[in-house]
């Protein structure tokens, strides 16, 4: 069964099905996004603090805090291989981290203003973000340049999504004005 995961400041709260809520403390400010890996054994967390963190479920507990953007972290996804997740921030890039050693692998940099939303392909091989900037990036995920750059909307960019099939991309922004 799914598990609901409501976000707060300064903690996040799992809900299960039953409705049963367990707190996870660790952040110092704001949540602004939780993934599960896709086993389920562990949950990832962007915040406001300027860290991401990785939180083994079975025991409730911080596994690695992620530091390396200068400003908030927005947004974190883990890779389909289920060996890394890659964040995005104020600081206007993407980073990719080691599960395993909670290590800062890559940084994609490319973007003016900063990444709200990121995605990663279902094959693991591309990065998709969407930034203040307007713009969408894809990237390869083993390369820190984009490889292409979308400027269909108007204003900001607030997230991505890869088909299932990894053949399409959708974006979502601020493009009422």
């Amino acid at each position: 069964m799914p598990t609901r995961i409501l976000a707060t400041a300064f903690a996040l709260v799992l809900a299960s099905p039953a409705l049963a809520e367990t707190k996870l403390q660790g952040h110092s400010n704001h949540a602004y996004t939780a993934a599960f890996s896709h086993d389920g054994k562990l949950l990832a967390s962007a915040s406001s603090d300027g860290t991401a963190r990785l939180w083994d479920l079975a025991t409730n507990k911080v596994v690695h805090t992620l530091k390396g953007h200068k400003g908030i972290v927005y947004d974190i996804a883990f890779t389909p291989d289920g060996k890394s997740v890659v964040t995005c921030g104020q600081d206007k890039t993407l980073r990719l981290w080691d599960i395993g050693t909670g290590k800062e692998g890559l940084v994609y940099e490319g973007h003016l203003k900063p990444v709200y939303g990121l995605a990663i392909s279902p094959d693991g091989k591309r990065l998709a973000s969407g930034s203040e900037d307007g713009i969408v990036h894809l990237w390869k995920i083993d390369e820190t340049k984009p490889t292409a750059k979308l400027t269909g909307h108007k204003g900001q960019v607030y997230g991505v999504s890869f088909s299932a099939d990894g053949k399409r991309l959708a974006s979502t922004g601020n493009d009422a004005k």
